[in-house]
């Protein structure tokens, strides 16, 4: 009897051990499980340590290819890798081999932000020599790694360029080229000299990018060399973290031994937000004209807003806080749009900040901002020249009034220049006097407005 006691107690004693050992590992699994799923949810947030970046597949933008003597352009290949949360996108490009039977290889990270390259690494082969995107990247997985993990990229998978236009929330914002040409006498064509690449949303435009694709040939900025014959905008690829995306510029250049041409591509950032648009209102039924305490004469151009453009140059976002009817506004509205008339009377822009002490040649702190921000815009568009003119009233001698607007003209000239705009982007800077004085000269308002400034955009 006590033995069966004992068999009993030594039966459960080892079902309570069992017990005992089967919670304590499903315990152990549960974290463990926790803490698997914890790195997967962190995993989503930052780039593992010591990512393996692989060989990037090829996405296909064309269905042309390099082939032997094949009539058309050169194509060259493009292998997208991956976005960054914080708008960066790398790629490696195979550019086309135009003459020299040799391999090239482009490996970039661009910030899409601004603009710029951060990083690029360039490979040219021996002639003859039998490299590819393979054994590129298999002797230099180590550096290519490093710089991708430094910028974050995340490697995503790429089906196809999405065509244009963007449709977000609903809407369509559509994105356009426009080209500034002159007739090149090595081609005996019209090529490209600059382009730029604007977006547009319910009327309202904005400007992504400008390239130059001439250099000058003389130092009188009259002279240039371009090759760039044809470009367009084959579609984009989209950040799946941000409303951010990657356009696709491509342009036909012509060889430099002749035919065939050569197809490039380069990659612009823009976000999908839009600025606030620019409603032109009538304020004469609200505001009766009138002068401030200084005697100048009072422009009611609304609320404050940000202009924002990315600097050709420097490839970097500048927002400048102006009027939403102020010059600023309406001259950036006017050279990022379509098709432009030009005449002797036409694209005069009033510089409503920009005014002088009495009698004076000294600019006003708020002119000198103005000038400050017409010289920022006016290096955006490059392909335009400017003429001043300033005025006065019919108020004292004739000869005075013309000398002292001549004085003031000069001073914005000179202002301008100071701000970065090349001397010869301004054609002529010249004062008028009284002769174009249209207001009653007995009205302290109507004398008010006819004393200003204006520039005009011409070619």
């Amino acid at each position: 009897m006590r033995n069966k006691k004992l068999n009993w107690q030594k039966k459960w004693a080892g079902k309570g051990l069992l017990l005992i050992f089967t919670v304590l590992i499903f315990g152990f699994n549960k974290n463990a499980v926790k803490q698997t799923n914890r790195q997967n949810i962190e995993s989503r947030d930052s780039i593992p340590a010591h990512y393996k970046y692989t060989v990037p597949k090829e996405l296909l933008f064309t269905g042309k290819r390099e082939k032997e003597n094949y009539p058309g352009p050169m194509y060259p290949r493009f292998y997208p890798i991956g976005w960054s949360k914080d708008g960066k996108f790398a790629y490696a490009e195979e550019p086309a081999d135009e003459a020299c039977g040799c391999y090239f290889f482009n490996l970039i990270i661009r910030d899409m932000k601004t603009n710029s390259t951060i990083w690029r690494w360039d490979f040219e082969g021996k002639e003859g020599g039998k490299e590819n995107i393979q054994k590129i990247w298999s002797r230099n997985s180590s550096m290519f790694s490093k710089q991708l993990q430094k910028a974050k990229i995340i490697p995503n998978k790429f089906q196809t360029l999405h065509k244009l236009p963007v449709r977000i929330n609903g809407e369509s914002i559509e994105f356009g080229i426009k080209n500034a040409l002159f007739y090149s006498n090595d081609w005996g064509k019209e090529v490209i000299k600059t382009a730029t690449i604007s977006k547009t949303s319910k009327h309202v435009v904005e400007v992504v990018s400008m390239i130059e694709h001439a250099t000058k040939t003389d130092a009188a900025d009259t002279a240039f060399f371009s090759i760039t014959l044809a470009n367009t905008l084959q579609g984009y690829l989209k950040s799946p973290y941000e409303n951010c995306i990657a356009l696709f510029y491509q342009t036909e250049d012509r060889g430099w031994e002749g035919p065939p041409n050569v197809i490039k591509f380069e990659l612009f950032g823009s976000g999908l937000t839009m600025p606030i648009p620019v409603q032109v209102r009538d304020y004469s039924e609200k505001f009766s004209e009138a002068v401030d305490e200084n005697g100048f004469f009072i422009y009611h151009n609304g609320n404050l807003q940000n202009l924002s453009f990315t600097d050709r140059m420097q490839k970097k976002t500048i927002t400048l806080l102006v009027d939403e009817l102020s010059t600023e506004n309406k001259l950036f509205q006017f050279l990022s749009g379509p098709e432009k008339t030009f005449g002797p009377q036409l694209n005069w822009f009033v510089l409503t900040n920009t005014n002088f002490e009495t009698g004076k040649q000294t600019l006003t702190k708020p002119a000198e901002t103005q000038l400050k921000n017409l010289a920022t815009l006016l290096n955006q568009f490059p392909a335009y020249k400017i003429n001043i003119g300033t005025y006065s009233d019919q108020t004292g001698k004739a000869e005075m009034n013309l000398l002292l607007t001549r004085q003031r003209a000069a001073v914005i000239k000179e202002k301008l220049i100071a701000f970065g705009l090349a001397t010869g982007r301004i054609k002529s800077a010249k004062g008028y006097g009284g002769q174009f004085a249209m207001g009653d000269q007995n009205d302290p308002v109507a004398k008010a407005k006819d004393r200003h400034s204006a520039i005009q955009i011409v070619e």
